[in-house]
């Protein structure tokens, strides 16, 4: 994987050490279905996955910690609008 490129929801370039997270296993630590958890990613009210081959994404565990240690509406605040920037400008 080149994690060269790979931004954290912070804007920050990812390193070597940082841990991926497969759907599932975002899924236990937040306590979401799969569905929901797709659903709350396509509204910006969650952290983006990142394509790692065709067809397979994964999270970083780094994100998913700051999304833990928010409130829903603290991780709005601080992060709807940016990744909604990112949403518009990938599209």
């Amino acid at each position: 994987m080149d994690t060269s490129t790979r931004l954290n929801i912070n804007g920050q370039a990812i390193g070597d050490e940082e841990r991926l997270l497969s759907a599932k296993e975002v899924s236990i630590e937040v306590g979401f279905s799969r569905p929901l958890v797709y659903k709350k990613m396509a509204n910006c009210n969650f952290p983006p996955c990142h394509r790692i081959s065709e067809g397979r994404v994964a999270w970083l565990e780094s994100d998913i910690k700051i999304y833990r240690s928010m409130s829903q509406e603290s991780f709005d605040h601080i992060y709807r609008s940016r990744l909604i920037e990112q949403q518009e400008q990938a599209a």
